[in-house]
């Protein structure tokens, strides 16, 4: 007899059924043998996905489980349609060999993704007929089942979930109402008006439409469109004069049909129209088409920018004046609306608040920074640059990307929310993203990309996003694909703009890797609220305020050939590759610039001590010891700054892998060392080895090049550049030595507080070492003031 949790044979779900559904990103919960009802507590897993113990775990419990919808698992959204009629009459046979499909007792589930999903409910004489799940719902994880089969796959449909437009489900929604011989109420028209209804439009440029079928409210049949072989009615003409195919995934206004036809621009489309007769007199005389954007950048170089005040979108321009609309040029421009915005998903200004100077506002943002996550003073400055590097990234040509790898509970939300949402238009997607919506959010608001938990589901999808982020650090860069039933239409999908990623692990492309500023979180021991207080909000919204003003300041000035500067600047050439884009913040600020650097300097020597404390670095350290006991006119401080040291010089001198081991053991106290392992890290210092007979034995020594051996000795050993950076540090106007280089140093990290030579509440950035000797914490302006006593008393 058969076990009892597996009668219910509809409800059971093959083991490589459930790893597949995690591959794709869905969270799942348990539900009771025999039940619909969940075997636990499952809000917990509207907000993340189960872990592989959690889910072994519960297979031990029942082998039924449910799919939940919504943002956690992908935007996932699951049809149930409840009667098999409707799944015939309306057609939806081509959307499930697009889709996973699953057949139910009575009906079927398709399975899509859509991004800000919603839910809806189309109900016949009371009873639902049409669901559409998304968040806070879930449904039946169907599966193949050879034992007996009540949910089973549809027969066409593939072993994927694919994502379709929002606009997918009104069309659904207006089919399904005129199979129902309902009607909405008529919308008041907007756009262009024709003299014919859509249908004769349609007509006149495809011809006759195959397997026409007139139900009154629409009108079905084949895709005219070039490109779709669409095999059943699929094409749907509605009476508001709108069409949608839900073959091709693609709708619209009569404009768009004839751009999708004829594969021309929506303004090419528009003159095609008038110039065919199709247009209204007055809609052809008209000068003003409407353009849905959120900035706004006149001939002359006047800049509005979209905000969010009190639920309402409005432009503003850098002197605070507000517009509901802007007409320039004979066009009417109109902020971008929509649930991103009343979700959350994008993030705006509400005004503008000035601030000081840039000084103070990145010491504003860094205290920010500080007071709500814990990561390394070094990130925590390139953080608050990033920050502002995002609100100028339109008028550079590279950047890079903000990285943040951890593990569970190490602080990775809390920074993307932290630091990401400070960023220029800061656009939120979540984990299990796909590539389509972030094609979306790059082209229709050019902000920031938030990515949480960038460990993308394991499918074709990662490469697609991987080459969107690969792509996206340089301008010019997009992807440039044809559509996959019309090969000669191409789309050219952009890809360039700031994006900060949290995830649990580097990714395995290495030139991505390349792209990252990087910081491994660790959990924190500091005393940072569990939650996010009120005055989070108030504050990041205060300064998302204030950077807008540095935005409208700062847009136009920014010179790229300013980032060469940098190129002047004794550091390692991957933290000037890394940190050259921010270059240009500073470049017409000395004072600032001066401070940029300066930070670069001493970040670079923490690299080098770093490095030193390795095997590496005492290999190097100990080669460099035996090459100076050698010759005393080889590798000093000088000759290693200045490559005066020649191949000649170390001629004479032999060297093997057990020579290091030996005085590593001796000098150093590493007792375990052997030359076989020495030889092998010598190898990952790019350094070669040859064999000689000596004394009748045969050993094999290093080849010692001096060009190398400089550069080694400068990535490993500290004190060889000391002297030299100081020189740097002396030649930095306004970073002064001595009372005069340590008695006024800028800090790592801001606090707030009084300051404490002119008693002013504010921020502090700088410490001051005064007459008696005592550090003293004080604020930008006085630091500027001490600095320029010191420069006039020489």
């Amino acid at each position: 007899m058969k076990d009892k949790s597996l009668r219910h044979k509809s409800f059971s779900v093959l083991k490589n059924e459930l790893e597949w559904l995690v591959q794709q990103g869905v969270s799942l919960v348990p539900l009771k043998p025999g039940s619909k009802e969940p075997l636990l507590k499952w809000s917990e897993y509207q907000k993340r996905q189960p872990t592989t113990e959690e889910i072994e775990r519960w297979m031990q419990q029942t082998t039924n489980f449910a799919a939940v919808c919504g943002k956690v698992s992908g935007d996932l959204v699951v049809i149930d349609i409840d009667r098999e009629e409707l799944f015939s009459k309306l057609n939806l046979g081509e959307v499930a060999a697009h889709t996973k499909t699953d057949k139910t007792p009575h009906g079927y589930h398709i399975w899509v993704r859509s991004p800000l999903p919603k839910n809806r409910v189309l109900k016949w004489q009371g009873k639902p007929e049409i669901e559409v799940k998304a968040n806070g719902l879930a449904v039946i994880a169907g599966s193949e089942n050879e034992a007996g089969v009540l949910y089973e796959h549809f027969p066409t449909s593939p072993r994927k979930i694919a994502e379709v437009d929002p606009g997918f489900f009104d069309a659904l929604e207006a089919v399904w109402r005129g199979y129902r011989g309902l009607t909405k109420k008529a919308a008041k028209k907007k756009g262009v008006r024709v003299k014919a209804g859509i249908l004769e439009v349609i007509k006149s440029y495809a011809g006759e439409l195959k397997e026409f079928n007139d139900y009154g409210d629409y009108q079905q049949c084949r895709c005219p469109l070039p490109g779709h072989k669409d095999e059943h009615p699929s094409f749907t003409i509605f009476n508001d004069d709108h069409w949608y195919c839900f073959g091709c995934q693609r709708g619209g206004d009569v404009v768009q049909f004839v751009s999708d036809f004829f594969n021309i621009s929506r303004r090419a489309a528009k003159e095609r129209l008038s110039s065919d007769g199709w247009l209204e007199e007055d809609e052809k005389k008209s000068k003003e088409e409407i353009i849905k954007t959120s900035k706004v950048e006149t001939g002359d170089g006047k800049l509005y920018e979209e905000i969010y005040r009190d639920g309402q979108a409005l432009f503003i321009d850098p002197e605070g004046n507000t517009y509901e609309e802007l007409e320039i040029g004979g066009l009417k421009y109109v902020p971008i609306s929509g649930d991103e915005l009343t979700e959350g998903a994008v993030l705006l200004p509400s005004g503008l608040e000035e601030y000081k100077d840039e000084r103070t506002l990145i010491a504003e943002i860094q205290a920010h920074i500080h007071k709500y996550v814990d990561v390394s003073p070094f990130f925590e400055t390139v953080s608050a640059y990033y920050i502002l590097l995002t609100w100028l990234y339109d008028e550079l040509n590279t950047l890079p990307y903000l990285r943040v790898l951890g593990d569970t509970g190490t602080g990775k939300s809390r920074f993307l929310d932290t630091v990401g949402r400070l960023c220029y238009k800061a656009t939120i997607v979540s984990g299990a993203i796909t590539p389509a919506p972030i094609y979306r959010l790059i082209r229709k608001w050019q902000g920031t990309i938030i990515i949480d938990e960038g460990d993308f589901r394991a499918s074709d999808e990662k490469n697609e996003v991987i080459k969107i982020l690969n792509c996206g650090f340089e301008r010019g860069r997009p992807v440039v694909r044809s559509q996959k039933d019309h090969p000669d239409s191409l789309q050219i999908l952009p890809t360039f703009s700031p994006k900060i990623i949290a995830s649990r692990k580097r990714f395995d492309d290495v030139a991505l890797e390349s792209r990252c500023l990087t910081e491994i979180m660790q959990e924190t021991d500091r005393d940072i609220p569990y939650l996010l207080p009120t005055k989070f909000y108030e504050e990041e919204q205060r300064l998302r305020n204030k950077l807008l003003a540095f935005r409208f300041q700062n847009h136009g000035r920014v010179d790229l050939e300013n980032a060469q500067k940098l190129a002047e600047l004794d550091v390692e050439n991957r933290l000037k590759q890394a940190m050259s884009s921010f270059i240009v913040l500073f470049a017409n600020n000395e004072k600032l610039y001066n401070e940029f650097t300066a930070f670069l300097i001493n970040y670079n020597r923490e690299l080098v001590e770093q490095r030193s404390e390795t095997y590496e670095g005492a290999i190097v350290q100990v080669i460099f010891d035996l090459v100076t006991e050698y010759q005393e006119n080889v590798p000093d401080v000088q000759n290693v700054q200045n490559v005066q040291l020649g191949n000649e010089d170390l001629a004479g001198l032999k060297i093997t892998a057990a020579d290091i081991a030996d005085r590593l053991r001796e000098k150093y106290g590493m007792q375990e060392v052997t030359a076989r392992s020495v030889g092998r890290r010598i190898r990952t210092l790019g350094m070669t080895t040859r064999l000689e007979r000596r004394g009748g034995e045969r050993k094999r020594y290093l080849n010692l090049d001096a060009r190398q051996l400089t550069k080694l000795i400068k990535k490993y050993i500290p004190d060889a550049f000391e002297e030299k950076k100081q020189r740097d540090i002396l030649d930095i106007k306004d970073i002064n030595t001595g009372l005069n280089a340590e008695n006024v140093q800028f800090m790592t990290t801001p606090i707030e507080g009084k300051c404490e030579r002119c008693g002013r509440e504010t921020w502090l950035d700088h410490e001051w070492i005064d007459e008696d000797g005592e550090v003293r914490y004080i604020c930008p302006e006085c630091a500027a003031e001490l600095k320029e006593e010191l420069k006039e008393s020489g």
